[in-house]
C-alpha cells in the first residue's frame, strides 16, 4: 500500500482516471496504447511509421503495375505471333495462286 502523504493525489488520479489528462501518466490515454515515449521521440516514431507505410504502399503499387505490364506483354506477344502466322498463311496462299496461274 502506498503512503498517501508521500505522493500527491492528482498524480495518482491522473494515472488511473482516463478522464483527467494531467500528471505524468495522463498522456497515455490520448495517444496510441502502443507508444509510451516522450514527446519528441513519439513524434519521431510516428513519422517513421508513416514513412514506412507510404513506402510499402508505393512498393505494392509498383509490384502491381509490374505484374500488369508482364501480363499485357505476354498477351501482346501471343497476339503478334497469331498475326504473323496469319500473314505467312496469306503469303503462301498468294504464292500458290500465282504459281497455278
Amino acid at each position: 500500500m502506498l503512503p498517501m502523504g508521500k505522493y500527491p493525489q492528482r498524480h495518482l488520479r491522473a494515472a488511473w482516471d482516463p478522464g483527467t489528462l494531467q500528471g505524468s501518466f495522463g498522456r497515455m490515454y490520448d495517444r496510441s496504447p502502443c507508444v509510451f515515449l516522450l514527446n519528441g521521440q513519439e513524434q519521431l516514431v510516428t513519422t517513421v511509421v508513416l514513412l514506412c507505410v507510404v513506402c510499402s504502399a508505393l512498393a505494392g503499387g509498383v509490384l502491381l503495375a509490374y505484374g500488369l505490364c508482364l501480363g499485357m506483354f505476354r498477351l501482346l506477344r501471343i497476339h503478334s505471333m497469331q498475326v504473323a502466322q496469319q500473314r505467312m498463311l496469306r503469303q503462301q496462299a498468294a504464292q500458290a495462286a500465282v504459281a497455278q496461274a
